[in-house]
């Protein structure tokens, strides 16, 4: 954790002094980092708001939520991007977190599974092999196929820290290069097993969707309401921090991301806005 800290610190100062190299006086800079996870909202809503702003250069990199924390409380950045809650150890005075956007992962199988309910301990023991035949499950005998996601994926970077907790995935599970991919493999195996972000099952368009069954974990459905309600488990919350002393370009750039416009962008990125 420290080295990828030390990496993004260096990463972000480079950055900066690029800016600065490249600056005008009429330039402002705008220094984004954190959650890989959040980096693809982040660099949309930043697109968006330059495209309004022509005077403002942005970077935005990824690198981790602790290590973005760890810059933001430093100086060295103006926006922590981060994929869970800030932790009482890394607040702080004069720091701002606002919760934007949630996600969720989807359990998936195929359709013909007769399971309708997982509770998150048998999904973190399907997922490090400890359960591998669903006749412990079910009662049909048959080897469970894990399918997963490529490593670099945020989805199965969601799935790491909200299920796994460090936990080596089954050696047996079968990487996917896309969720789109994944859900195909799901549809044509009847005894796999794999997981979808919420906002890629968004995305997909219902006439390309393979027909694949969500299950219901710890007995509640994934639903809109659930995730934002948080009732449903497999729940990650996206926040962006700032400092309370912000430049007028941070402060702009929080106002557009609440914006309607920044809540649409929202939306078509497949995450629920919270604002």
């Amino acid at each position: 954790m420290r080295r990828s800290t030390i990496a993004l610190l260096f990463a972000v100062i480079v950055a900066g002094l690029c800016l600065c190299t490249c600056a005008t006086k009429e330039t402002q800079s705008l220094l984004i980092a954190g959650s890989s996870t959040m980096v693809p909202l982040a660099e949309k809503l930043v697109a968006a708001f330059t495209k309004e702003n022509r005077s403002v250069m942005a970077v935005c990199e990824g690198g981790g939520s602790t290590a973005g924390i760890v810059a933001l409380r430093r100086g060295v950045i103006d926006v922590a991007i981060m994929s869970r809650d800030v932790r009482g150890s890394e607040d702080a005075p004069g720091i701002i977190s606002y919760p934007y956007a949630r996600n969720a992962v989807a359990i998936v199988v195929h359709p013909s599974n007769p399971l309708e309910d997982l509770s998150m301990e048998t999904i973190r023991s399907v997922l490090v092999g400890d359960v591998a035949d669903w006749a412990r499950l079910h009662g049909a005998a048959g080897a469970i196929r894990v399918v997963s996601r490529q490593e670099g994926s945020t989805t199965l970077q969601s799935v790491n820290d909200l299920v796994l907790f460090g936990e080596d995935m089954t050696p047996d599970a079968q990487p996917e290069p896309t969720s789109v991919e994944l859900m195909k493999k799901v549809a044509a195996e009847p005894n796999a097993l794999g997981f979808v972000s919420y906002a890629d099952l968004e995305h997909s368009p219902a006439n390309e969707r393979p027909t694949i069954k969500v299950l219901i974990v710890n007995k509640v459905p994934m639903q809109r309401e659930t995730i934002l309600s948080g009732r449903y488990p497999l729940t990650r919350v996206m926040h962006f921090v700032v400092q309370e002393k912000q430049t007028p370009t941070t402060h702009g750039f929080v106002a557009f991301i609440r914006s309607a416009e920044g809540r649409r962008i929202t939306t078509e990125h497949g995450l629920i806005p919270v604002w």
